[in-house]
């Protein structure tokens, strides 16, 4: 049995990055026992940035009690995360940003990850514009769940171009998101 966190920080419901996320959640349940927990960013209500204080640096956790801790803690126990962030502006959602800011707890006083080894990550970055948007956001965000101690299992990257493309409409792209999903079965 596997927990797995499905982090969607666009704001769009039935946006490119919720359909690429939902296609791997369908393919890690199946008849498998993974416990999975979905985390919409933009509906959180009690949010706080990080503020720099680096108490956790002492403590291992940040100590500021809202949605964002709540989200913390189940990526601590979790046995893979799914991180996924549409492109605005050639970079992550601000709801996304907040998360991450936020998981600088994930990294001790001696400058190594404190998180639990063997976790895995999959990175998902979608965009509306030219795919490379995508695809330096998501070397950014591979490069951060990297040194946060992640395995990584594999990125998607899709760009809808405008609205022409919506993952949910290219089965290719929605099958290769659901056996990434498969090959979270049981884990």
């Amino acid at each position: 049995m596997s927990t797995i966190v499905a982090l969607i920080s666009s704001p769009r419901a039935e946006g490119s990055s919720s359909a690429i996320v939902n296609a791997i959640l369908d393919g890690a349940m199946g008849l498998s026992t993974n416990i999975i927990d979905l985390y919409s960013l933009d509906k959180l209500r009690l949010v706080h940035g990080c503020k720099g204080c680096r108490v956790c640096k002492t403590t291992g956790v940040c100590t500021q009690d809202d949605e964002i801790g709540d989200i913390l803690k189940a990526i601590r126990k979790a046995d893979c995360v799914i991180f996924s962030t549409p492109v605005y502006f050639s970079a992550e959602t601000a709801q996304f940003k907040l998360l991450e800011d936020r998981m600088y707890s994930f990294i001790g006083q001696d400058g190594k990850p404190n998180l639990a080894p063997g976790k895995k990550a999959i990175p998902v970055v979608t965009c509306g514009g030219p795919k490379e948007a995508a695809e330096t956001t998501v070397t950014r965000l591979t490069n951060i769940v990297t040194r946060l101690g992640f395995e990584l299992i594999d990125t998607v990257v899709h760009s809808d171009k405008g609205g022409e493309c919506r993952a949910q409409d290219d089965p290719e792209l929605m099958r290769r998101a659901n056996l990434i999903g498969l090959s979270l079965r049981n884990t």
